[in-house]
């Protein structure tokens, strides 16, 4: 959960007078000046020049500090499930954006792990109040968080801008097949049955790596509700079963859905093939996929979480500092915690 990260007060605070959009960005500036220390520390974590230049490249603030802890998220995942250290990261994208760990870097990780994680690849998704991250030893992974549509336009809820979900639907009658619209209208929330099926067929289309390229409505999807707020789902494209195909999906904080897709690495789309050299196993054995086995659960972690370990204390001094910073321009306000620390969440 993004939320109230990095500055003292929520970075999702909205206000419906800006509607020049002037107000808006004199917020972000100020967000972005409050936290100066800690995002110059937490953008220096990425290596790579051209995935610094992409975050900076949204508008906002707020989409800015999306795409960041992303690209974080991706480094401490190889890092913990590799045992890589940091520096022995790289990441580069197929044709279709997909994200993947380089060859040269799995080469620095031991024989075992080789072993246990021969496919090893990961998926992240950021949208609304959320950054989601998953990964898989051996399937393709795809995940997708979808986000509802006040939370998608303003960061907070929009009571005064109520969606026209009609007019809405019209503009997206061609991402779902028809079965799927019936399923959608028959729904008590229409706008929550929508993104069950959004986040499905985006969960599968960025395991596959054909990012925008694949038609939506050629995956049609079946999903059968499991308990209280999770779902599971199979998939047919161009009328076909795919039975190798495997989709969690549940909900979470805020109205959001997110679907984790799980296939066979022969089903990866990757035009210059760097990706797939990455894999050790092209095969799945059938118990890579037991119906009805339990699945790992998000768990929420903390942007320190993120640092690696070594520099954790340098990130803790950068946040201080912008914290003094920050508190010696302005009135008293009540501490966010006992410790007067901004405790940041991911």
């Amino acid at each position: 959960d993004v939320d109230d990260w990095p500055a003292p007060r929520g970075l999702f605070d909205d206000d419906d007078d800006d509607a020049d959009g002037k107000k808006k960005k004199s917020e972000d500036d100020e967000e972005e000046r409050r936290c100066r220390n800690e995002w110059q520390f937490l953008l220096g974590l990425i290596a790579e020049e051209e995935e610094r230049a992409a975050v900076s490249r949204y508008a906002k603030f707020e989409d800015r500090k999306r795409a960041l802890i992303s690209r974080l998220m991706v480094r401490r995942c190889c890092a913990v499930a590799l045992d890589l250290e940091h520096d022995e990261i790289a990441i580069d994208r197929t044709k279709g954006k997909k994200p993947f760990l380089t060859l040269s870097s799995r080469r620095k990780e031991s024989d075992d792990k080789t072993r246990e994680c021969p496919n090893f690849n990961f998926n992240v998704s950021h949208e609304g109040r959320f950054v989601v991250l998953a990964s898989e030893p051996r399937c393709v992974v795809g995940v997708d968080v979808a986000a509802p549509d006040q939370f998608r336009r303003r960061g907070t809820p929009a009571e005064k801008k109520p969606l026209d979900l009609e007019r809405f639907f019209s503009t997206m009658r061609g991402v779902l097949a028809d079965s799927e619209w019936s399923q959608v209208k028959a729904a008590p929330d229409q706008a929550k049955q929508f993104r069950y099926f959004w986040s499905c067929k985006e969960a599968f289309t960025k395991a596959r790596g054909d990012g925008v390229a694949f038609g939506l409505a050629r995956a049609e999807f079946t999903i059968s509700p499991q308990k209280r707020g999770f779902f599971e789902a199979q998939v047919a494209v161009d009328g076909v079963d795919l039975p190798q195909w495997r989709f969690h999906g549940q909900e979470l904080d805020h109205g959001h859905v997110v679907t984790v897709a799980r296939g066979p690495p022969s089903d990866v789309v990757d035009a210059v093939g760097d990706f797939k050299k990455t894999f050790s196993s092209g095969n799945l054995h059938k118990t890579d996929f037991v119906d009805g086995q339990p699945q790992p659960d998000f768990q929420k972690i903390t942007v320190r979480d993120l640092v690696p370990p070594d520099r954790r204390e340098a990130y803790d001094r950068a946040v201080d500092d912008d914290l003094r910073r920050y508190s010696s321009s302005q009135p008293p306000r009540n501490a966010a915690n006992d410790d007067g620390k901004l405790n940041p969440r991911a």
